[in-house]
């Protein structure tokens, strides 16, 4: 039997089969490397930010999937002080979206994540877990970020 025989089904299908699984080879290597692309960028603003973070600062975070909450956060040496924008407790730190953002990347359909131009923690990220279903798209966000004397 003749692999490239065209008057043969059998050799037809094995070729088209094989086209196939390569192309689908090559969408599934090409998809891991702009999931890496995506994790080395997260890691290298971690680490601008663990290089860069102040000693006291001060930001608002918000968090929100079917209803936001929110607190105002006060960080001075390693320790943070929350205080409750709303009627839930929220406590939200800057590793924190470092952690959302790492997790986006395995299952979310689509990720969009806004970095802070010099400390490089995440100042928007927008999430949306599956893109076959409504409401399910999710935000973190860290605003009025200053450090503090």
């Amino acid at each position: 039997m003749q692999i490239f025989d065209t008057r043969n089904p059998y050799s037809i299908f094995f070729v088209l089969g094989t086209i196939i699984v390569l192309i689908f080879s090559f969408w599934g290597i090409g998809h891991q490397s702009v999931n890496s692309q995506t994790h080395e960028k997260i890691a290298s603003q971690l680490e601008i930010w663990q290089q860069n973070e102040p000693e006291r600062y001060s930001y608002v975070a918000q968090e929100g999937c079917m209803y936001v909450v929110g607190s105002k956060v006060l960080v001075a040496n390693g320790v943070a002080l929350f205080e409750k924008l709303g009627e839930h407790e929220h406590k939200l730190v800057i590793d924190d979206l470092f952690k959302a953002a790492n997790k986006g990347l395995f299952e979310a359909a689509s990720m969009e994540i806004k970095y802070h131009p010099k400390f490089g923690f995440p100042e928007v990220i927008e999430v949306d877990w599956s893109k076959d279903t409504i409401d399910d798209e999710c935000f973190y966000e860290i605003s009025k970020f200053k450090v503090l004397e």
